[in-house]
């Protein structure tokens, strides 16, 4: 039997994201758990996380949440998943950037008309 994770990274790699806090990992305050799933477009664990209660609004230590990392990823799942689970569009990270706005500079006409809609 595998020791209970201690890391994201354990987690997934041994396919248990149950027995792990769902918002965040003892010890790492740079990320959460959401935010490295929706950068890498694991939609499964997206939904098993936002199921047993991951925190929408956690944010890195840049304080961008998982919504602003949609843009990056430029992923309309994520995206639609996270906003169904009421992602704010109009969250700030520690520049003052919100996901709509990071989606108007990256020239994301889909992902704007999206967030608007």
């Amino acid at each position: 039997m595998a020791k209970p994770p201690q890391t994201f990274y354990e987690a997934i790699s041994q396919n248990d994201v149950v027995s792990i806090n769902p918002s965040f990992f003892p010890g790492d305050v740079s990320t959460t758990p959401l935010i490295m799933a929706v950068k890498a477009k694991h939609h499964d664990i997206i939904f098993l996380l936002l199921h047993y209660g991951a925190d929408i609004t956690g944010v890195d230590q840049f304080g961008r949440t998982a919504l602003h990392y949609v843009v990056e990823t430029n992923d309309m799942r994520s995206a639609t998943m996270l906003l169904s689970n009421k992602a704010s569009i109009d969250a700030k990270d520690a520049y003052g950037f919100t996901p709509l706005v990071l989606a108007i500079i990256k020239d994301n006409i889909q992902l704007v008309r999206y967030f608007v809609k």
